[in-house]
């Protein structure tokens, strides 16, 4: 056998070996990109965003998570409900002092009852839906703790609330969670119709559809060793969303090509 045709089938074969974890490392660096961005150290805005964190603690939320109550009767206020008023106390004391388990992990808290009674006018900023049976609670969490507060949140919720109104949650970090996953279902949707297309037309233009499947395998290995590559590199630098749908769209075209 020729030299180069061992050293060929050689290559072949360590792609086909290391093919299923470059795959393992390939999916997981899907789920390590972020549609949020922190900016660099040193920079204007990052000492202006330290600046605000540092002296005004409780105006500028950092990573909120937002807790809406909906009355259990609809229509009706949810200000006169005793268990949401108890709810309410219940999450001050475990955030604002003594010795509460989330009173590390919140750095301030908004709502109706957390208002102060000598601004209480602004306590209607807090309320909507028909005949105000909407409320809304935002909570200020330290990073990294988002989960936990959530769950403590949840916890409160399945003691005090009696069943007279409903919670649902929501934060940034979970919206950018979504969109991560309609991205990547986007990229699914794009090369499941695109590379079809492709393929077919270079298989017209070769009149050969043995031509046409040589670029197809090697589209998908490019991706998949491109995305293995690029996972280590995530873990130490923020990676957009956007970067595996731009990255294999040039990709494909350059196999294609």
């Amino acid at each position: 056998m020729h030299p180069k045709r061992k050293i060929a089938i050689g290559i072949v074969l360590t792609y086909l070996i290391l093919f299923p974890a470059a795959a393992y490392s390939a999916y997981n660096f899907l789920g390590n990109t972020k549609l949020q961005y922190k900016p660099p150290d040193g920079s204007l805005v990052q000492k202006s965003e330290a600046n605000a964190a540092k002296y005004f603690p409780s105006q500028i939320m950092n990573n909120p998570l937002f807790l809406m109550f909906v009355n259990e009767v609809k229509g009706e206020s949810i200000v006169p409900n005793d268990s949401f008023h108890l709810f309410s106390e219940r999450i001050v004391n475990e955030t604002r002092g003594g010795g509460g388990t989330l009173e590390k992990d919140v750095i301030s808290l908004e709502g109706y009852w957390m208002t102060p009674d000598y601004v209480k006018q602004f306590r209607s900023k807090f309320l909507g839906g028909k005949g105000d049976d909407t409320t809304i609670v935002v909570l200020s969490v330290v990073d990294g703790k988002m989960k936990t507060v959530h769950d403590a949140a949840r916890d409160l919720y399945s003691n005090w609330a009696n069943k007279t109104f409903t919670m649902e949650t929501t934060s940034v970090n979970a919206i950018t969670e979504d969109l991560e996953k309609g991205l990547v279902l986007d990229l699914v949707k794009i090369d499941a119709i695109s590379m079809p297309i492709a393929i077919g037309c270079l298989s017209y233009c070769l009149r050969s559809i043995r031509m046409a499947i040589i670029p197809g395998i090697t589209v998908l290995c490019t991706i998949v060793y491109a995305f293995a590559v690029l996972y280590p590199v995530s873990l130490g630098v923020v990676m957009s969303s956007f970067a595996p749908e731009m990255s294999a769209a040039v990709m494909s075209s350059i196999s294609i090509d």
